[in-house]
């Protein structure tokens, strides 16, 4: 045993331990790790690739199912006058305490136009989605309900549908206000379907994607011009760093001159989509 341990601790014994590895060995390994950096940012890359295809997916279903939910029914998901003939009655409709199973629903007023209700209360922003789904238009269930915090407070993935982005979703509204103001530009339609994440008390306006990515859909869908078109994100105070804007301007110049800021990397955009 002794001899053993002197032939051990002698450089002799050490033998290629003391070594370390060669400079091939260390190329091997830079490589090997490169390609396994690469590979996991290639992946990420088209990961979040598919994700922005969906959302774009997402927004023409959803408006090609609302037309096809008009002229099946000859009303708006939401507006709906009869809507409790076809899927059954809530408890509570438009008042506190609403409650139901199933397919169960409220009726809307038949305006023409998707109104508020009150927080924790049924109204026609989210019974929108629970009539489309009631249809088989779309899939998933929604409650039909206002939040408890607002009378436009959404829950993705309970009383609206959920993206394939984390933490985002869809909305729906009418915004009586075509001149546009301190949140969003001037535009020609009133309703519209909001894309975005949840903050705190509110509806999908919180920022959900890159301005180049915001960018990118916009000028698929529509002009790629941030204070004009069908597709356009928040004013700069609500969004801030996704477009130009400035709301001391008058409105008309103030969407003329706004653009996406592509070269911020930061996830700062909203989008509002508006339909006929």
């Amino acid at each position: 045993p002794a001899s053993a341990a002197r032939l051990l601790t002698s450089p002799a014994g050490r033998g290629k331990e003391a070594a370390g590895f060669s400079l091939i060995e260390l190329a091997i390994v830079l490589v090997i790790l490169g390609l396994l950096v690469g590979g996991i940012m290639t992946g990420q890359s088209l990961i979040r690739a598919a994700e922005l295809r969906s959302v774009t997916a997402d927004l023409q279903r959803y408006q090609a199912s609302l037309f096809t939910f008009r002229d099946k029914y000859l009303a708006l998901p939401g507006d709906m006058r009869n809507a409790t003939q076809f899927w059954g009655t809530m408890t509570n409709c438009g008042i506190a305490n609403p409650s139901g199973t199933g397919t169960q629903t409220c009726n809307g007023n038949g305006d023409g136009f998707i109104t508020d209700g009150s927080p924790a209360q049924t109204g026609e922003r989210f019974t929108f989605w629970q009539h489309m789904a009631n249809a088989g238009f779309i899939g998933g269930t929604y409650t039909g309900i206002a939040g408890p915090n607002t009378l436009f407070h959404g829950i993705i993935g309970q009383n609206v549908p959920r993206s394939r982005i984390r933490d985002a979703g869809f909305s729906f509204d009418y915004s009586p206000w075509p001149t546009g103001g301190a949140w969003d530009f001037p535009r020609t339609s009133n309703h519209r379907f909001w894309f975005g994440t949840q903050p705190p008390n509110n509806q999908s306006n919180g920022a959900a994607l890159r301005p180049i990515e915001a960018w990118n859909i916009d000028i698929k869908l529509d002009n790629g011009v941030a204070g004009k078109g069908r597709i356009m994100p928040w004013r700069s105070d609500v969004n801030p760093g996704c477009s130009t804007s400035d709301i001391t301007l008058n409105p008309s110049e103030d969407a003329a001159q706004a653009v996406y800021q592509v070269t911020n990397n930061e996830i700062t955009c909203a989008l509002m989509f508006y339909i006929d």
